[in-house]
């Protein structure tokens, strides 16, 4: 099924409104003007808020996976560092920044392989500090990630709900001036009429 899209609902909304400006005398002007602008206004503002929420959404994600990246590099080059120095008994399997359960689950290894042997291996209590300070940021990260994803949500219903509003208003409004004034009136036709809205032939 085909939905009219942003730019068809803001120019129909702008046409009923422009309408309803011009003829303030008839009925169903009185009736529907200024919810049209109250529909059209809280239309303007679920957009603008979910556009808003969305770019927030999507710069937290690209930290969040920053953070597994930045993670699982270091990860990498301690065992690298590991095998430089001969070291033996830890998990030299690679693991990639987006098998997140995998590289909480490698890296909390290494940390307890590192710190068991802090006294033998010279770098181990630093390169230990410096994954759990690591591992902090990457979980923090994808908190915040979760919780702009579920605010973008939130908004996202918003938006949907606002749609509805404006499609339930135009095509009432529409239904109204087709019975009363008539498909061929002037006044119906200068209207941009988006055709998933109340069309005015059926659609068999």
């Amino acid at each position: 099924m085909s939905v009219a899209n942003v730019f068809e609902l803001n120019k129909c909304l702008d046409d009923c409104i422009r309408y309803c400006e011009e003829h303030p005398e008839r009925q169903h002007s009185a009736m529907f003007g200024s919810r049209l602008k109250k529909v059209r206004a809280n239309f303007e503002e679920a957009l603008k808020s979910t556009d808003r929420q969305f770019t927030q959404w999507r710069m937290e994600s690209r930290d969040d996976k920053l953070a597994w990246k930045h993670l699982a590099k270091e990860l990498r080059l301690t065992q690298d560092k590991l095998a430089q120095v001969g070291a033996v008994g830890y998990d030299p399997e690679r693991v990639m920044y987006w098998s997140t359960k995998l590289l909480i689950d490698a890296v909390n290894e290494m940390i307890a392989y590192l710190n068991e042997r802090a006294d033998q291996i010279d770098f181990a209590s630093g390169q230990a500090e410096k994954l759990e300070r690591m591992m902090d940021k990457a979980t923090g990260e994808a908190k915040e990630e979760s919780s702009a994803f579920s605010n973008y949500q939130r908004f996202a219903t918003l938006r949907s709900d606002a749609f509805s509003d404006v499609a339930d208003s135009l095509s009432s409004f529409r239904q109204v001036l087709r019975r009363e004034l008539g498909k061929e009136n002037a006044d119906y036709q200068s209207i941009r009429w988006p055709l998933t809205l109340s069309p005015d032939e059926t659609v068999l």
